[in-house]
């Protein structure tokens, strides 16, 4: 019986290699073709398919979507130490492309790294400049772990799992008074509640809800929006009465003018089952479903927050408890000078 499937393949090609893998390595490395040769490929038909629909939305051909996969296996399986390598400037661009910066503004922003347009031209020369200390800071202002940038981590960031929302209400405090204290505009906070029965009532959605923050700083006279995933926190239960407290907080702190903005949304599990793998950034999610909760086709993301489930927020003294008064008066005296 044929039992070849991915993880086989794999581990073969790195066990069974001689020297002619070995030459077309270094032909891979050179950046050199290894074959003038057309090669006809008989897919699946889903395979096909697969291949067809994201090479249009990436466009490019099919073949290049394919060159591109196998040449990543090749050097994940063959020359790991180079693939590292690859990974930091292939992942120092995505940063870039997923927060919408241009090269100029890239050159802008990284002007005091002597990293110029020559520089960023040429993947060798800014491979040389992209240093620790500048990943490090590039982590600081996307935030993004450093040692995903480094390519040491396959996750950018990993989020943290709250048990409730006292600790979430905790978390917020400290980003208002990080804006606060450096002069820096205020956050925005966007709540995102995982729909976990994709099921045409999202009122009857019980999954985690996840907090993001978007926080705006100028550097270099560019601006840069960074969103961070804070983690995620139950819903449901005993912390039900939390919840409504915490949207009582917020609505407080954002009339304090301490937040930037406050939205709520809806997302499908398998987009946020693939932010807590690390299989995407923070700013990619959500961006993603601000897209999708803006559909007026999709059935699946047409309904917000019920109002009864926005009422904490929209009449927040009727649900502060003594200590939320006391933790939401602590943040809103951070706007006193």
């Amino acid at each position: 019986m044929n039992r070849l499937n991915i993880t086989s393949i794999l581990a073969s090609i790195t066990t069974e290699r001689d020297e002619e893998l070995q030459q077309l390595v270094a032909r891979l490395s050179g950046g050199k073709k290894t074959s003038v040769s057309p090669v006809a490929i008989r897919f699946k038909p889903a395979v096909r398919d697969f291949v067809t629909l994201v090479s249009g939305r990436l466009g490019i051909s099919s073949a290049e979507l394919v060159n591109i996969l196998v040449e990543g296996i090749m050097r994940e399986t063959l020359i790991p130490r180079q693939a590292v390598i690859t990974h930091i400037h292939e992942r120092f661009w995505l940063l870039m492309d997923e927060h919408r910066l241009s090269v100029l503004d890239v050159a802008r922003l990284l002007s005091d790294w002597n990293i110029g347009l020559s520089v960023l031209e040429s993947r060798e020369r800014t491979m040389d400049y992209l240093t620790a200390p500048l990943l490090k800071q590039l982590s600081e202002w996307f935030y993004v772990s450093p040692q995903w940038l480094e390519g040491n981590d396959t996750r950018p960031m990993h989020l943290t799992a709250f048990s409730e929302w006292m600790q979430v209400a905790w978390e917020i405090k400290k980003r208002v008074q990080e804006s606060t204290s450096d002069g820096t505009p205020p956050p925005g906070i966007f709540l995102v509640r995982e729909n976990k029965h994709f099921s045409s009532d999202m009122a009857d959605a019980d999954g985690n809800i996840f907090i993001f923050t978007r926080r705006y700083k100028t550097i270099n006279d560019v601006m840069v929006s960074g969103v961070e995933c804070v983690g995620y926190c139950p819903s449901t239960g005993d912390n039900k009465k939390q919840l409504n407290s915490f949207l009582s907080m917020i609505n407080i702190i954002f009339r304090t003018h301490l937040l930037n903005s406050f939205d709520i949304f809806y997302a499908a599990s398998y987009l946020m089952d693939a932010l807590k793998e690390g299989e995407t950034l923070p700013v990619s999610a959500l961006r993603k479903i601000q897209e999708n909760n803006s559909k007026e086709s999709s059935h699946f993301f047409k309904n917000i927050w019920t109002n009864k489930e926005k009422s904490p927020f929209l009449f927040p003294f009727k649900y502060l408890t003594q200590e939320w008064s006391e933790l939401t008066r602590e943040i809103t005296a951070l706007s006193i000078p």
